[in-house]
């Protein structure tokens, strides 16, 4: 078992292998905005696979999304609520071995911002 809900204990989330070698993963959670419960779901998740987080945010209202290639990459900042939001941004692209700040950053409502990390 992966994940039980925090307030009934049920099992939410669990792997099963499969006959031909594969692995089934379920993944279900409470839709409760307050507790966040999808972000950490998919946080954990993440490091149990072995996937490394790419990109910090300090605002979880801030949805980033990092596109690299060669020795460029372009990190976006998207604020998709109707009121102006503040974020601390950290980010590794896969040409650098550590994190790197990528600053402070103001988005207005409703707006994208493009930060380049070279």
């Amino acid at each position: 078992m992966l994940g039980v809900d925090e307030i009934g204990k049920s099992p939410l989330a669990w792997k099963l292998k499969t006959d031909g070698g594969g692995t089934l993963l379920f993944l279900g959670f409470r839709w409760i905005h307050a507790k966040r419960e999808h972000e950490q779901m998919l946080r954990a998740l993440m490091k149990r696979l072995g996937i490394k987080q790419r990109v910090n945010c300090s605002n979880p209202s801030v949805w980033t999304s990092l596109r690299t290639k060669d020795s460029k990459s372009v990190l976006f900042l998207m604020n998709l609520l109707s009121s102006p939001m503040e974020a601390d941004v950290a980010c590794q692209p896969a040409f650098r071995n550590v994190m790197v700040s990528a600053g402070r950053h103001h988005l207005e409502a409703m707006t994208v911002k493009m930060v380049e990390i070279t």
